[in-house]
């Protein structure tokens, strides 16, 4: 969702600039499919389309939960937060252990791997 909103507020900024520099054109169908024939798009269209939808994955199980198993919100919520600490707690352990290798003397791409 905060993707697809600074898309589209980028978009805006874009098509703006160009319009106050007189340079504002329609893209081609050509521009369209040489973007589609590169595997870079593919790469980041797989890899969002597989990691942006974990809101409607939480929305879908706290739902699921509550019509199915009968719990409440609140007994839901009371769990629901430990996905999420513990994916901040690998980002900064990540980090840190890359960090602590690369002064170590290991290679950069090595050691962020």
């Amino acid at each position: 969702m905060v993707g697809n909103v600074v898309v589209r507020l980028s978009t805006a900024v874009i098509r703006c600039r160009g319009a106050a520099a007189g340079a504002l054109q329609a893209p081609s169908k050509a521009a369209w499919l040489s973007i589609l024939k590169r595997r870079e798009t593919w790469a980041i269209v797989i890899g969002r389309s597989l990691t942006d939808r974990s809101g409607v994955l939480c929305f879908l199980a706290a739902t699921i939960s509550e019509r199915h198993a009968r719990l409440q919100l609140e007994q839901i919520a009371a769990f629901a937060w430990i996905p999420f600490v513990a994916a901040d707690l690998g980002n900064f352990a990540g980090g840190l252990s890359s960090g602590a290798l690369i002064k170590r003397g290991m290679p950069l791409l090595r050691a962020r791997k």
